[in-house]
């Protein structure tokens, strides 16, 4: 008997041994992110020089504190803008933080001009700063000595730190790292989200790689969130319908010829009101068919990289914009916004250009753990822009830019967005022979499965944030991919020569080794020189 009770003790003790190791592995990792990320601070350096986070430590009230300013990256700002504080039991070093703290409505005292500053900080005391910092308040949310009980509602602790549970600075990378993932109370964003918008963490393709896409995404847990988008077939144009949690936005809306298609589009979907409407650059293929959505659905916002451009299509949308009591946004890169609950951000475009299709603007849109890149008609040059700008780019769903034009979709893009799957819009046997042979050569190097609306019809996509379905659908009652049209280009290639020509050049390349370029930039973007003899 005494043997087997000895038995039991050896495997009860090391239980709590594995247990005991897991929460320190678990809460090394936690502050290794954190520091990798700017957030946390070590307690010096080990003889390799690596950070030591003394983690089994039990911290005081000013520590914890400290410790809350660095996870909201408000260090610096803390330091420059307070020097003391009213609170008189606080050491030297923790002034600024305390004080920082105290005006920010992030922490209280324990009465009079006390903050409890070496009393030891509980679980509660610390999930207390940290809802208050995700804008909760403990006058109306939560009562602070039951903090744990409103953070485990809303998924910062499951249920460890109730009561009086041991409280470790292990235990606050946990529950640091864990705010980063949460939703502010407003539900405008999650907390990372705002640090990276804010700058007070200014590398965002860090953060992402570190914690994942989810962690930007708010209601990321929400299972009965549903996107789906509609890439419409609107022959050589761009159109897309996306849905999310009953929010709509038109991006892009096909040619003026396509205009009771939209129309008759939102109307057998029962889409009348449209979050966003957005043009993503002044070309008649992207934004004619839009004064057709206007005209059925009324918009809350619209986007557009320019407010006027010379041509009937961007001024009958103009008009259109406006008798509807609205004007034309002008987004900046960086900017994001909510679709029920997906994130959409604006990575393009970063600068003035003199060709309108780098003009586009450039959409990541993230929902759950599915992401989605739409390059309007974006070619190399504002490609390469975004991609040096290291913003986050990497897609499950790449909308390929420019109908699948040769100026667009550069490996480096393809290698950097890693689509699994990609969308060209285009129409069938299109002049401008969409898509190039060279962009599809691309795709297929980079194994992404294809979908073209000159071949499918209308491809509509859907996520319940965890995966993907495609399906397809024609629409045999609008014409929106008319017969083959003998080919006609501005500009036409020499696929050997790699050469461009007017149309008029005695040295045109036979019908075979030619390609079709709208215009002379998009030529030479394309790799090919002017021919010497025609002067194009």
């Amino acid at each position: 008997m005494k043997k087997t009770l000895m038995a039991l003790l050896s495997l009860f003790l090391c239980c709590i041994c594995l247990v005991s190791c897991a929460a320190g592995a678990g809460y090394e990792r936690s502050a290794e992110t954190l520091y990798e990320l700017g957030l946390f601070k070590g307690t010096g350096t080990d003889s390799d020089g690596n950070p030591m986070f003394s983690l089994e430590r039990e911290p005081t009230r000013e520590e914890a504190v400290a410790m809350l300013v660095r996870l909201l990256g408000a260090d610096e700002a803390a330091l420059s803008q307070y020097s003391g504080t009213h609170f008189t039991d606080v050491s030297d070093w923790a002034k600024p933080y305390a004080a920082y703290a105290y005006e920010n409505g992030l922490a209280k005292g324990i009465g009079g001009n006390n903050f409890g500053a070496i009393d030891k900080a509980s679980a509660s005391q610390y999930i207390s700063f940290v809802l208050r910092a995700l804008g909760y308040s403990s006058d109306s949310d939560f009562s602070w000595d039951l903090a744990w009980e409103l953070s485990d509602a809303i998924g910062l602790t499951n249920g460890q730190y109730s009561g009086d549970s041991f409280f470790s600075r292990g235990s606050v990378t946990d529950i640091s790292l864990s705010a980063l993932y949460q939703d502010l109370s407003d539900g405008s964003e999650t907390l990372i989200h705002k640090l990276c918008r804010t700058g007070a963490v200014s590398d965002e393709q860090k953060a992402r790689n570190l914690l994942g896409d989810k962690a930007f995404t708010v209601n990321h847990n929400d299972k009965d969130s549903v996107l789906q988008i509609h890439f419409i077939d609107v022959g050589q144009a761009d159109s897309a319908l996306v849905i999310c949690d009953g929010k709509a936005m038109l991006i892009d809306g096909g040619n003026v010829a396509d205009s009771s298609l939209i129309y008759s589009y939102l109307k057998s979907h029962g889409i009348t009101k449209l979050q966003y409407v957005v043009a993503t650059h002044a070309h008649e293929d992207h934004v004619g068919g839009l004064s057709g959505a206007l005209n059925y659905a009324t918009a809350e916002k619209v986007l557009s990289p320019v407010t006027e451009y010379n041509s009937n299509a961007f001024k009958n949308f103009a008009a259109n914009v406006a008798k509807q009591g609205k004007t034309i946004d002008i987004p900046k890169t960086g900017d994001s916004f909510r679709l029920g609950s997906a994130l959409v951000t604006v990575l393009a475009p970063m600068k003035e250009y003199d060709e309108v299709n780098n003009s586009s603007i450039v959409l990541r849109l993230v929902h759950g753990k599915n992401s989605f890149l739409f390059m309007g008609d974006a070619q190399r040059e504002s490609e390469t822009d975004i991609l040096d700008s290291n913003q986050v780019v990497k897609s499950d769903v790449l909308k390929v830019g420019h109908h699948g034009s040769e100026t667009s979709t550069s490996y480096r893009l393809l290698y950097e967005v890693s689509p699994e799957y990609s969308i060209i819009s285009c129409g069938k046997n299109n002049r401008y022979g969409h898509p190039h042979e060279a962009v599809m050569s691309r795709l297929y190097d980079s194994e992404t499965k294809v979908f073209r609306t000159d071949l499918q019809g209308n491809i509509i996509c859907t996520s319940d944030g965890e995966s993907l379905l495609f399906k397809t659908e024609r629409n045999f009652g609008i014409d929106t991919n008319p017969q083959k049209q003998p080919p006609t280009g501005d500009y036409i290639g020499n696929k050997s020569s790699m050469k461009f020509h007017l149309p008029s050049c005695n040295s045109l390349p036979a019908e075979h080794n030619r390609v079709y370029f709208s215009s002379r930039s998009e030529a030479v973007f394309a790799g090919y020189e002017p021919c010497k003899i025609c002067k194009p």
